[in-house]
């Protein structure tokens, strides 16, 4: 995974998932296809979504279909950042 510190514009709660259905990342909206992960931390109060996801149709995979990517939520400010990303083509 490469390494990011982008902020994000995230969209939730589509179809019923309280974490992240979008997010909009360097000019480029993705959308989430599987939460594969959701960690929670105390100190500083954040949670990471580890999601897929994509650009293209579902059914697309590869570089310019879709990867795997971080997103952080500094829960406090309201924030959320991608910490990492593979596969996303960039």
């Amino acid at each position: 995974m490469v390494r990011y510190d982008d902020p994000v514009e995230v969209r939730t709660g589509a179809g019923g998932l309280e974490g992240p259905a979008q997010f909009l990342w360097r000019g480029r909206l993705w959308k989430v296809r599987a939460v594969l992960e959701r960690r929670s931390q105390d100190l500083p109060p954040r949670e990471v979504w580890r999601v897929a996801a994509g650009r293209g149709r579902l059914d697309q995979d590869g570089p310019a279909g879709g990867g795997v990517f971080e997103l952080v939520h500094d829960v406090p400010a309201g924030r959320w950042l991608l910490a990492a990303g593979a596969g996303a083509g960039e």
